[in-house]
């Protein structure tokens, strides 16, 4: 090893090692860093930076410091990395051992370790370099499911395993291992108040919500309470004394070529439900009371009455308009109104905005019709400009890879020492990239572009047609279908209250939908 290139050190915690801590053992980084430091200056190398990942993620996608350290051993900053072990570096799945793999063998980078030194760019080390990282696969697994084991045998005990505290709780640990839950009494008194409103005054999730947040009441994580908050709080039966494994499966699946991990609630029949050792906040009558509230039907839902229904939007706060009857007249009339109390928006009347809204569609036709010819040859203008600046960046693209390929020749050869290889090739390889990116931006465009002109082009026939067809029919649910079909959203706003019934002083901002 030559002294004057630079290393680094990757320390990261396991599973293990954070339970251990919270057990009140070591601190893992710290006893790390000292075993590498020992390593290094019998090697006379001083580390130029410390890697710290705080996170133990499964995958390389959950370790921003793992990210960041392959990135910079793709750049060849490293002539070698330090780690205690080689299960440190990728214990995940197949995919990202493999990634693992490929970066330090492909930048000549060593893995240095107390008990050997890895160049997987040479046979016998890659062998050995993979053989360890699917024995530690292994490994992983094996102490996935004894600590799956014995956080069920915990949970039987009656002990918490959550990772997160629920409202209402702290957490206590026991002499021996594991935790219990204890009350906390400025919390539960809040608990008890959630299920009083429920249980003896009936109050909807929404309403307690709005309670909790008019007393300045604070949740433990967000600003404000919300619905679904009150919610999970009224059916959680943590709060009669239970405790539960396996409520929320960890759910993996493959989207757009990435993993992505789910945690829905569990539907089947193995999750495991015990007493927990921890009192209960709430009472059994007024949980089975609150419990017997979820089971009541609800009334079923009449024919709709508005066909605009879900597509416009208060301009001024973002809300959806509903229809309210107003009864203030003789003849009852219907009106369309923001629910936001704290708005400014004034309401108008129903068949008015419908009027106003197919007129504006037939202006937004007739506009287009109007201004087709323009339009096309600006569109036409545009791409034609776009394919040029790609085959531009494509002939600047292909001129620095042929000059990549020549340094890398030369470098082969024996013309160019590493040394001036990674000088003279880091400068091309920047610009090559800059350049891929730019030509891949503008890949994305010109395809967007000449999808939004096809698609916008294919939108009109079906605005002609809800415009002819939308008053043949008195169906309420069949017009809002018609709308929906055309539209995204449609944007209100009144400034001002009318001096009569019929004049629609008021704003609407359609947005087509453009067919994907």
């Amino acid at each position: 090893m030559q002294i004057d290139e630079d290393y680094c050190f990757y320390l990261r915690k396991s599973r293990v090692d954070i339970e251990a801590e919270i057990g009140g053992e070591f601190d893992t980084l710290k006893r790390h860093e000292e075993i590498l430091d020992l390593l290094a200056r019998r090697m006379k190398i001083v580390p130029k930076r410390i890697y710290k990942e705080i996170v133990s993620g499964e995958t390389i996608a959950a370790r921003p410091v793992m990210q960041e350290l392959l990135t910079d051993v793709e750049n060849d900053m490293w002539a070698g990395v330090f780690v205690v072990e080689i299960e440190r570096l990728a214990r995940g799945d197949t995919l990202d051992q493999g990634l693992v793999a490929q970066v330090f063998k492909y930048s000549n980078t060593e893995i240095i370790t107390p008990l050997k030194t890895y160049r997987p760019w040479r046979d016998e080390d890659e062998e050995y370099f993979e053989f360890s990282l699917f024995m530690s696969r292994r490994e992983y697994k094996k102490i996935n499911q004894r600590m799956n084991a014995g956080r069920l045998a915990s949970v039987r005990e009656g002990k918490y395993v959550g990772s997160k505290l629920p409202y209402g709780y702290t957490k206590e640990k026991l002499k021996g291992k594991g935790y219990k839950l204890v009350i906390n009494e400025e919390h539960a008194t809040v608990i008890r108040q959630i299920f009083k409103w429920r249980a003896k005054e009936h109050s909807s999730y929404i309403a307690i919500a709005k309670k909790l947040n008019e007393l300045n009441v604070q949740p433990l994580i967000a600003e404000k309470w919300s619905q679904p908050m009150v919610r999970q709080i009224l059916y959680d039966d943590l709060y009669i004394g239970k405790v539960h494994w396996n409520r929320r499966k960890t759910v993996k699946a493959m989207k757009k070529g990435k993993i992505v991990i789910t945690r829905p609630r569990n539907k089947s029949n193995d999750v495991v439900v015990a007493n927990g050792l921890h009192e209960p906040i709430i009472d059994i009558e007024t949980w089975n009371q609150v419990q017997s509230m979820k089971q009541i039907k609800r009334i079923p839902q009449t024919a709709p009455k508005n066909p605009m229904a879900g597509l416009l939007i208060c301009g001024m706060c973002g809300q959806k308009l509903q229809r309210k009857l107003c009864k203030s007249n003789k003849t009852p009339s219907e009106i369309l109104i923001c629910v936001n109390t704290e708005c400014q928006n004034i309401g108008a009347s129903l068949a008015l905005v419908e009027s106003k809204l197919i007129e504006s569609l037939r202006l937004y036709l007739k506009n287009y019709q109007i201004d087709l010819s323009s339009r096309e040859k600006k569109d036409n203008n545009e791409i034609k400009l776009m394919q040029s600046s790609i085959s531009s960046s494509e002939k600047e693209l292909q001129t620095f890879r042929k000059k990549l390929d020549a340094i890398c020749d030369l470098y082969e050869d024996g013309s160019y020492t590493r040394e001036i290889y990674k000088e003279r090739s880091t400068s091309i390889i920047s610009k090559i990239k800059t350049l891929e990116g730019v030509l891949e931006s503008q890949q994305s465009t010109l395809k967007k572009s000449q999808l939004l002109k096809e698609n916008a082009e294919s939108l009109m026939p079906l605005i002609s047609n809800v415009i002819d067809v939308y008053y043949m029919t008195e169906d309420i649910e069949e017009k809002n279908m018609l709308l929906k079909s055309v539209l995204e959203k449609v944007v209100y706003n009144k400034y001002e209250k009318a001096s009569d019934s019929v004049t629609a002083n008021f704003e609407l901002k359609i947005y087509p939908k453009v067919p994907s």
